[in-house]
């Protein structure tokens, strides 16, 4: 009686499981999250968001599952281009961002350039760094890019104005993709940190 009812238990959570009952899952809900343009064009919605962290949190290790932290970013966004992973970090500037100037991060996939993630944004505040968190984004290999307008044109390619890509420093700025460090997922990245510079 009691392998009866055992069986009958396992097919029931069986059954539920595909209907997603008996799973489990942990979800990533936005905070200070900004519009932006998933594949393609670049440049997005604009919102403006100021958060209050200082860190990014930190990545598992298994691949499987993205970052849990709590930590309210200063940019939390759905990427829109599908899967699990996740890139988080800091970008700092060289030198301080006014508030209401537009800044620009750009997660481009090194296999289809064409898959393209650009989120423009802006702060309330001056800032000398941000924190990020870029979610949805499916196994590939991306080179990440941050942009800031410093001399108030609303445009982020004006010389004078900030760029670089993930692997660079505030000192030593990486102004070419080539040169830049390549992020491939799984499994999610973590304490993404670079540093941006002058053009």
């Amino acid at each position: 009686m009691r392998a009866a009812f055992t069986s009958i238990t396992l097919g029931l959570c069986t059954a539920l499981f595909f209907a997603g009952a008996c799973s489990s899952s942990t979800t990533h809900p936005p905070t200070a999250t900004s519009g932006g343009s998933p594949i393609g064009t670049g440049g997005g919605g604009g919102g403006s968001s100021e958060g209050g962290a200082d860190e990014a949190g930190s990545s598992d290790t298994d691949g499987g599952n993205c970052l849990t932290s709590t930590v309210p970013f200063d940019i939390d966004t759905d990427t829109g281009l599908g899967g699990t992973n996740q890139i988080a970090g800091t970008v700092s500037f060289s030198t301080t961002v006014s508030s209401g100037h537009n800044v620009v991060l750009t997660v481009t996939n090194t296999m289809n350039a064409s898959i393209t993630y650009a989120d423009t944004f802006s702060f309330t505040a001056m800032k000398d760094s941000f924190t990020f968190r870029l979610r949805n984004l499916p196994d590939a290999t991306f080179v990440l890019q941050a942009q800031a307008d410093v001399i108030a044109s609303s445009g982020v390619n004006d010389s004078g104005d900030l760029d670089g890509y993930f692997g660079g420093t505030t000192v030593t700025p990486i102004h070419t993709r080539a040169d830049s460090t390549a992020l491939t997922l799984p499994p999610c990245h973590g304490q993404t940190e670079f540093g941006i510079g002058p053009k």
